[in-house]
């Protein structure tokens, strides 16, 4: 049995407006880590280059928390 919260983010990832948002942040966001990825580099900033290559990373697990939430895994 699913708690209240758990059944609230149930309906939010079955909607399709969950799909356009992860599409806008997998594609845009992720988009414009790389390139301030990119630039830092190019500017031989290694912990800011550290700091967007991690972002990028992280972008999945994020998007991933309300499903583990459903699961559980809180």
């Amino acid at each position: 049995m699913l708690t209240k919260d758990q059944q609230a983010i149930q309906e939010l990832l079955a909607h399709p407006g969950w799909e356009i948002y992860k599409g806008l942040v997998m594609n845009g966001f992720k988009s414009r880590l790389q390139t301030d990825l990119q630039s830092s580099a190019r500017a031989g900033e290694a912990i800011r280059s550290a700091m967007f290559a991690g972002q990028i990373e992280l972008l999945p697990l994020v998007l991933d928390v309300p499903v583990k939430f459903i699961k559980g895994g809180n």
